[in-house]
């Protein structure tokens, strides 16, 4: 008897082991992503053209029940947006110019998720809220007559460093490998309070999503 004691221990400790290890899942990730900024100001909208970016990070998730879950992580983003033609900066007018701004993120999401299962496949929708944190932004502008304007300031007095969008997407799952493709909608005006008017303008980012991730 006693030494089935420490035999059942050890079982019972595995089997805990093995009950979590089910629950809990973690892996990398990487995204390409495809951005453009919408301003309105004064009753008129201003689409920016669309910029291409990525995502790379890790990411955890916990299964709530057999097919749905939960997953967060911390991401790594290069994203930003670009103009032609009339582009005002700073209360400076460049006539005929192109602006380029990328801008460089931490993005911590929040994101359920829904598997219909298919064999070995599945099919995955997920969506939630992703929260950013601002970490550098940068701008050039380009005149046609080639001068050139470099701005490394943007965060400080154009952009909110936080920001917040709701992620929509659908994919498909083989074993750990998971293809999403989706939307990120932005829902938070990132105009800098201290600077604009925000009751009268804002800004919003928006764009496209393609995802690999792999979970263990």
């Amino acid at each position: 008897m006693k030494h089935l004691l420490p035999i059942t221990f050890i079982l019972s400790v595995l089997t805990c082991c093995n009950a979590f290890a089910q629950e809990w899942h973690f892996g990398p990730t990487a995204s390409y992503v495809n951005t453009s900024m919408k301003l309105k100001s004064d009753s008129v909208d201003v689409t920016y053209r669309n910029m291409s970016g990525f995502q790379v990070g890790c990411f955890v998730e916990y299964e709530i029940r057999e097919y749905i879950g939960i997953q967060s992580g911390i991401l790594f983003t290069m994203s930003g947006y670009q103009a032609e033609e009339g582009v005002i900066y700073k209360q400076q007018a460049y006539a005929i110019a192109k602006e380029k701004t990328r801008l460089f993120n931490l993005m911590f999401p929040v994101i359920i998720e829904g598997k219909i299962p298919l064999g070995d496949f599945s099919i995955n929708l997920e969506a939630g809220p992703q929260f950013y944190a601002g970490l550098t932004g940068h701008t050039t502008i380009k005149t046609r007559n080639g001068e050139e304007f470099n701005y490394s300031d943007i965060y400080n007095e154009t952009l909110d460093r936080f920001n917040c969008d709701i992620h929509f997407g659908l994919g498909f799952q083989y074993v750990g490998a998971r293809l999403i493709f989706g939307y990120n909608l932005g829902v938070y005006n990132v105009l800098d309070k201290d600077s604009f008017n925000k009751s009268k303008e804002s800004a919003k980012l928006s764009g496209f999503v393609v995802s690999f991730a792999y979970m263990f």
